[in-house]
Formats: structure tokens, C-alpha cells, sequence
């Protein structure tokens, strides 16, 4: 469905780069999570937003791995300056920023389609952690006073909406899956436990709660584009219609009139 890329993805990008070698996964990172989010799509269309987002960021990401390759191995590298370094420093937490609130809102939106609304509430939950970090984040870098204690606790909600960013994505990978996929795979023999029964029972109705609603949604959006399409229509066009319409009525009757 997707979820297990974006999962990766976001693991690499948001967690296991925070360490001396961190620039070699920018790419790796962002590549998983467009290529989660561009899956995810089919499913609920508010994830495209994200997915467009990630393209900057992977611009991005290319620069910071030459500038962080750059000082790791002690060498000069001809297109890093530091005014794009700067630059692309303060473009970088703000597409971050966006990219963290798209991503919060399609999960919320996929999750309350699907039953989940306990995904649903972390992922706002989430975004508002985010939100918080870098509406103090950002003013605090561009005044460049950072003392230990600020850093230290910005250091941590820094590793807080990241390990919960992951454990809802991953959430939504076990507990949101499309019934049709569930179908496609073999069979899954019965239990002797009935708990473990029970539990296969109730992630197969969340799997066909999944798809119904997903169906149901893109049905609902054609419906309201045909609606509206044909309100135009007749907007532009009722009234002549509707004056043929009464000629033909009036004829009719007076071809009738006549033959009596």
C-alpha cells in the first residue's frame, strides 16, 4: 500500500541520520518516502500533497549531502557556498515544517475514513509537536542565539515527534491495508488460539473497512464532479432546452386539436 515505504523512509531520514554519517542517507531517505507517498496516492489523494513536497526537499538533500560529504572528508566541493548553504539551511526547515503538516493531515484524513481514529488523533497530535518545534526553531536560528538548555530541549521534542512520527506511520502499516491485497495472498490456516484468531479477524475487517472506504470515497468525488458538471451545463443551456421542449409540447397538442 505504501505505508512500509514511507515507514523506511522516515526512519532513515528522521532517525538514523542524526549521527557523524548522516549525510549519506539524506537521499536514500527521501526516496523512500516519495516512493510510499506516491503509492499511498491511489489510496487517498491528500497524500499527493506530501508527495509533491518531497521534490524540493530531494534538490535539497542532494546539496547537503555534497556540503555534509564535504566536511566529513575534509574537502572542498565547488558548488557549496555558504550563501546557499544558508539558504538552502532555512528552506529546508520550512519544506520540512510543510511536508510534516501534509503528511499529518492525509494520514488523519485515510485513517477516519478507515474507523481508525486513534491514528487519526496521533497524527495531529504529532503535527502539533512539530508545529511547536519549529515555530521555535526557526526564530531562534535566524537570531543565532542557541544557549545549552534551549538546545537540549529542542534536542529532545526533536527526537520525540520523530519516534512517534514512526510509530504511528508504522501503526498505519499494520492496522490500514486495502481488503483487495489481503486477498490476493494465500490463505492463512486457522489457529489452534483464539485470540490469535480474533486478532486475524478484526485486522480483516479493518482491511475491508480499508478498501470499502477508499471505493466509496473516489465514488463520492465522481458523483460530485458529474453534479457539477451537469449544473454548468444547464446552467448555460437549460433554458433553450427547456423552450424547445414546450414547442414540441405545444405542437403536439395542436396537431391533436386538428386531427379532432
Amino acid at each position: 500500500m505504501g505505508f512500509g515505504f514511507l515507514f523506511l523512509g522516515y526512519l532513515i531520514e528522521y532517525i538514523l541520520e542524526l549521527n557523524a554519517y548522516g549525510a549519506l542517507l539524506y537521499l536514500p531517505g527521501y526516496g523512500l518516502l516519495y516512493l510510499g507517498l506516491m503509492n499511498l496516492q491511489l489510496y487517498c489523494h491528500s497524500f499527493r500533497y506530501a508527495k509533491w513536497v518531497t521534490l524540493p526537499l530531494v534538490l535539497l538533500a542532494a546539496y547537503r549531502t555534497l556540503e555534509g560529504v564535504g566536511t566529513l572528508f575534509s574537502f572542498s566541493v565547488p558548488v557549496v557556498t555558504e550563501t546557499l548553504s544558508t539558504v538552502a539551511h532555512y528552506a529546508n526547515m520550512v519544506l520540512v515544517l510543510l511536508f510534516h503538516i501534509l503528511l499529518a493531515l492525509a494520514i488523519k484524513d485515510l485513517a477516519v475514513r478507515t474507523g481508525v481514529k486513534k491514528i487519526a488523533a496521533s497524527a495531529l497530535r504529532n503535527m502539533v509537536l512539530v508545529v511547536l518545534y519549529y515555530c521555535v526553531m526557526i526564530p531562534v536560528t535566524v537570531v543565532g542565539t542557541l544557549d545549552s538548555i534551549l538546545y537540549g530541549s529542542l534536542l529532545i521534542l526533536r527526537l520525540l515527534w520523530a519516534i512517534l512520527n514512526c510509530i504511528t506511520i508504522y501503526s498505519c502499516y499494520m492496522r490500514i491495508c486495502p481488503a483487495d491485497e489481503a486477498q490476493r495472498e494465500q490463505a492463512v490456516k486457522p489457529s489452534r488460539f483464539g485470540f490469535v484468531n480474533k486478532f486475524r479477524e478484526e485486522f480483516q475487517k479493518r482491511e475491508d473497512r480499508a478498501i470499502a472506504a477508499d471505493r466509496a470515497y473516489h465514488a463520492e468525488n465522481a458523483r460530485r464532479r458529474l453534479e457539477k458538471k451537469n449544473g454548468t451545463k444547464q446552467g448555460t443551456h437549460g433554458q433553450s432546452k427547456a423552450d424547445r421542449r414546450e414547442e414540441l409540447r405545444a405542437a403536439r397538442e395542436a396537431s391533436k386539436n386538428r386531427k379532432e
